[in-house]
């Protein structure tokens, strides 16, 4: 912006000065005023100008239009008047700042801020600042464009995202209902076999052997809590709500997102390989949002085995800078170049019954935490799908 306000101002001067030599019409100086306010209103975008005070010079019509203040209202103030906190507070410093240091830190880089307008309404706009010498006078150009609704778009883009993968989570449990009723079955059928076992030992007036007895409600009650383990990570799974990323152990998710895998007995006659850098464990993350990338993967792999001798799945992971890198491998079929190229477009997809979401959702994910997602030719002789995700540094990490 700083460049842009110096060439236009040289422009103007030249074009004046070679008018003037070749004895063409030229703007005379007193018009010179009415010609920069014809500049500074028609501008489309707001254009506030304020000294190294921080006083407001200039109020184009569009900031007018946009807060909502006369110009009379707001000339002379300090154009910190037209933000919230905590830039309201601050404003005077970064310019204090500037002027003893000399560090750009807003000048001629573009911004996206909050501003305030004569309602107290706080709303967000794409700032640009330029720099410029008048008349031995430094002063500051602020060209301000509202940008309330690309942020209201990007929002609801946001919020449909969250939907989708919400419905994908639905859509895969759908489909996994038949494997977790059989899941659960299991304990419930033991506790079932214990019960009646300590019914039969509680029958007549024989003596109970207390050993045998204790063994069987023990037994209970571990069946009861794996039970209640699978139903704890459905809901979690299940769960709808706001991103919240914290600390969690890299292990943990990828177990718990395997085990929901291969809950559905597909995974009996499949190797499960796990090679994880313990120095690369801790990650700030969305738990259930990981699990889901793994679950994912880990389907796609099933399938892109399924019916194949040797089947395997191998899970990694390696340091990458402040970086944790993934891989889920498998040992099925691989991809060919058309799939390599469509894989990550939402609604692609080679299964009959899939929504074709799948990958795209893990993509949505992953970036969403700052990290990046490919696939490539695994070793196994499959496909291999690489993401990385920001860990915790420990004291070696940081230590010179």
């Amino acid at each position: 912006m700083q460049g842009m306000v110096g060439d236009t101002k040289q422009q103007i001067q030249a074009s004046a000065t070679a008018a003037e030599n070749s004895g063409a019409a030229y703007l005379p100086r007193e018009a010179h005023s009415d010609f920069l306010r014809a500049l500074l209103d028609t501008n489309p975008e707001a254009l506030i100008v304020i000294d190294t005070s921080g006083s407001i010079l200039a109020f184009s019509r569009a900031a007018r239009a946009m807060f909502g203040y006369s110009e009379s209202e707001v000339l002379g103030r300090n154009v910190n008047m037209l933000m919230p906190s905590p830039d309201h507070e601050q404003h005077d410093n970064y310019i204090r700042n500037f002027l003893e240091t000399g560090q750009k830190r807003l000048i001629g880089i573009g911004r996206h801020v909050m501003a305030t307008n004569k309602d107290g309404h706080s709303f967000p706009v794409d700032l640009s600042i330029g720099e410029a010498t008048i008349a031995g006078m430094r002063l500051f150009l602020g060209f301000l464009r509202d940008s309330t609704e690309e942020e209201e778009q990007r929002r609801s883009m946001h919020n449909l995202r969250g939907e989708l993968a919400h419905a994908l989570r639905v859509s895969s449990m759908g489909l996994l209902a038949n494997a977790i009723a059989h899941e659960i079955n299991q304990p419930l059928a033991s506790i079932r076999n214990y019960v009646e076992t300590i019914g039969e030992l509680a029958r007549g007036d024989a003596t109970v052997d207390q050993a045998l007895l204790r063994e069987a409600m023990h037994a209970c009650s571990h069946e009861t809590e794996r039970a209640g383990e699978i139903i704890r990570r459905l809901r979690q799974f299940m769960a709808k709500g706001d991103t919240e990323q914290s600390q969690h152990s890299l292990a943990r998710l990828v177990g718990e997102g395997l085990a929901l895998a291969l809950a559905d007995g597909e995974g009996t006659n499949v190797e499960v390989k796990l090679h994880l850098d313990k120095e690369a464990d801790a990650i700030l993350a969305d738990g259930v949002h990981i699990q889901q990338v793994i679950f994912n993967l880990a389907r796609n792999a099933l399938q892109a085995m399924h019916g194949r001798q040797n089947s395997i799945i191998q899970v990694s992971s390696m340091k990458c800078d402040a970086m944790v890198e993934v891989v889920v491998e498998d040992s099925g079929g691989g991809l060919s170049e058309t799939e390599q190229q469509q894989l990550f477009l939402p609604f692609n997809t080679s299964k009959p019954d899939g929504l074709g979401v799948g990958l795209s959702i893990c993509r949505t994910i992953i970036e969403g935490h700052d990290g990046q997602i490919w696939s490539a030719r695994s070793e196994l002789g499959g496909a291999a799908f690489h993401f990385t995700l920001p860990r915790i540094l420990s004291d070696m990490d940081v230590r010179p």
